[in-house]
């Protein structure tokens, strides 16, 4: 059961970064907005600058420390409708871009089809695809 639970703030941790003070306020019943400013040993900073530092360091210095948090939590994230979605997005628009590069070197017409396509990304097929559709 515990795995469930795992998977689910971890989730939270990965895509949902913005609920982790409301949980943070709930648990602990603190009212937190996460724009307060810590001062003393460290610089002026906010909370979610601090964590991120700490964790940061945490994670750098101990790394026996960063295995124990993997093997406690180790429920899978949890495969929601919008990461579906998000993922699918995130990689049309990195094909998108590949494809907007390789447009650019064609029009620059300096480099074969082969190095296009190696420096892009894409397949040759795919890069002759866009050079016809210069053409046209």
């Amino acid at each position: 059961m515990g795995n469930i639970y795992d998977g689910a703030f971890r989730t939270i941790l990965n895509d949902c970064r913005q609920l982790i003070i409301p949980v943070i306020n709930e648990i602990f019943g603190e009212d937190y907005t996460g724009g307060e400013e810590i001062i003393g040993a460290f610089d002026k900073r906010t909370i979610i600058e601090l964590s991120r530092d700490v964790i940061k360091e945490i994670a750098r210095k101990y790394e026996n420390v960063r295995k124990g948090v993997g093997e406690i939590m180790v429920g899978a994230l949890v495969d929601t409708e919008a990461r579906r979605i998000l993922n699918k997005g995130k990689d049309q628009g990195v094909n998108e871009t590949k494809k907007q590069t390789a447009l650019r070197m064609l029009k620059d017409g300096e480099l074969s089809i082969e190095k296009i396509a190696e420096y892009s990304g894409l397949k040759v097929a795919e890069v002759e695809q866009l050079a016809d559709s210069l053409t046209v």
